[in-house]
């Protein structure tokens, strides 16, 4: 990218897992992106936290939850729909659930109906290997601007990656903001709140460009 369209500040932006992915790379191969934004990252605790507990529990549920997903639907409707009925996904916006569905779901080359991008097993592995907690206590170590952007932890049933991240960003020092009444999938239920949060980050860091309408936003 550098090299076709010239030198310039490349910002990162990642949620969930992919961001844990980012640090990690980061912190192997050196810098890579200049600021960095995580979006929910359910990042292992250092030895003996207090939330360590929770993280396993967390992690062994998306595991077990990811070897019993189907792996075809008979359409990108059908799994649209089944989402849209489930309360998990209540808050995301309209048109949602079928450009999840797009995303995440490819026609199945050996006959009718559409299959998982990611198989299922390799998307268990990915969780239940979730479980490096050196990132934690390294992250401080990246003289990138880091961003953490986090769901709600005040919500009832929520997921450990918004307890985990804030708690991340105290313990680091790293500049932090609560998308209030979001899940996990904040970008899908506030996107705009989501974007005007990265786009003031990028902004403060000279990384835009940012349209002339743009105005700072406060903390959620």
């Amino acid at each position: 990218i550098q090299e076709h369209f010239g030198a310039a500040p490349t910002a990162g932006a990642f949620h969930s897992l992919s961001s844990i992915a980012a640090l990690d790379q980061v912190l192997t191969h050196g810098a890579r992106w200049d600021p960095l934004i995580l979006i929910d990252p359910p990042i292992f605790p250092p030895p003996g936290h207090e939330l360590t507990e929770l993280e396993e529990r967390n992690m062994n549920e998306m595991c077990a939850l990811a070897r019993r997903r189907p792996t075809r639907y008979p359409s990108y409707q059908a799994f649209a729909d089944q989402l849209a009925s489930r309360p998990a996904f209540a808050r995301w916006v309209p048109g949602a659930p079928l450009l999840f569905a797009q995303s995440t779901l490819r026609p199945d080359p050996d006959g009718d109906g559409v299959v998982l991008c990611c198989p299922r097993e390799m998307e268990a592995n990915i969780f239940v290997t979730n479980v490096d907690p050196t990132l934690w206590p390294r992250a401080g170590e990246i003289e990138a601007p880091i961003k953490v952007i986090g769901a709600d932890p005040k919500l009832e049933f929520q997921h450990s990656p918004s307890i985990l991240c804030r708690a991340f960003a105290e313990d680091q020092g790293l500049d932090y903001t609560m998308i209030e009444d979001t899940t996990h999938f904040l970008q899908i239920e506030r996107p705009e709140a989501v974007h005007r949060v990265l786009t003031d980050f990028l902004a403060r860091h000279g990384a835009g460009p940012v349209g002339a309408d743009h105005q700072p936003v406060a903390p959620a």
